[in-house]
């Protein structure tokens, strides 16, 4: 449940940062939730702690050139990096997505 709250805070304040920017970011966090989910061993590079900081910042700023993310949302994931919450990460793009569906007007129902 921890987690859950932590996640919702920095989704908030990405979402945040992307209107001040005229930056999209659920659009950008799920190029990059793709990339990630295609390769087992990026996905354990970002997310395993056999792996230092700087080989995680290294191997997500060639990811993040290569799919040309926004300096907004690079330097956030290096700020969650440094911070040693890269593994919140899906759980705060869970979160964007949610946050960007409510202010298209998507509605949330059970079937």
């Amino acid at each position: 449940m921890k987690d859950k709250n932590i996640a919702k805070v920095y989704a908030t304040t990405f979402v945040e940062l992307g209107k001040e920017n005229n930056i999209d970011i659920a659009d950008e966090l799920t190029a990059l939730t793709r990339v990630i989910n295609s390769s087992n061993d990026l996905e354990n590079v970002l997310f395993l702690d056999v792996f230092t900081n700087d080989e995680k910042l290294d191997v997500f700023s060639a990811i993040a050139g290569k799919i040309e993310l926004s300096n907004i949302l690079t330097s956030s994931i290096n700020y969650l990096i440094n911070e040693k919450r890269i593994a919140l990460l899906p759980l705060i793009t869970k979160e964007v997505i949610v946050i960007d569906d409510a202010e298209k007007g998507f509605l949330k129902g059970t079937i």
